[in-house]
């Protein structure tokens, strides 16, 4: 019961930060920006996002109830830290700020931090780890979208 409610914890937690990032949507700008003839529909984003939510929060509970609270599982919780505010970051300075180069910084780093994730959990747990591969796959579709908005609306 005890290893359910830490499941529980992790989704809310992983779900809530991507709904603070949710918050920041596409506008009228963004409609008229050049985008790459490959870019998804925005109504693919909510679905594979949350598709990514549930993989990173089963992969984040396997660490932790392999690890319990030890120094393992803080550095596990840092890593899911930075990268859940990196997401909410990319959505901010994309929408809100409309900022494509910091976008790209944002989306850069989002990859590098899931990278290091994939690393530190197959350490610790091989199937958290390979729950966060498409993840990874996801956050390189993230960083090549917003290097191609870059570029095209430079």
């Amino acid at each position: 019961m005890r290893q359910l409610g830490s499941l529980v914890m992790i989704v809310i937690i992983v779900f809530g930060i991507g709904f603070v990032a949710s918050l920041f949507k596409p506008d009228a700008w963004f409609e008229f920006l050049e985008k790459p003839s490959w870019s998804l529909e925005q109504q693919w984003m909510a679905p594979l996002w949350s598709i990514n939510f549930a993989l990173i929060s089963i992969s984040s509970w396997l660490v932790w109830t392999r690890r319990g609270v030890s120094r393992e599982s803080v550095t596990a919780w840092w890593l899911l830290g930075i990268q859940l505010g990196l997401v909410v970051a990319w959505s901010f300075v994309l929408y809100s700020e409309k900022s494509l180069g910091l976008a790209v910084l944002c989306a850069l780093g989002l990859g590098l931090a899931v990278l290091m994730n994939v690393v530190y959990f197959e350490k610790n747990s091989r199937a958290a780890a390979g729950l966060l591969l498409p993840y990874l796959l996801w956050t390189g579709y993230i960083g090549v979208f917003s290097v191609s908005l870059y570029w095209l609306n430079r």
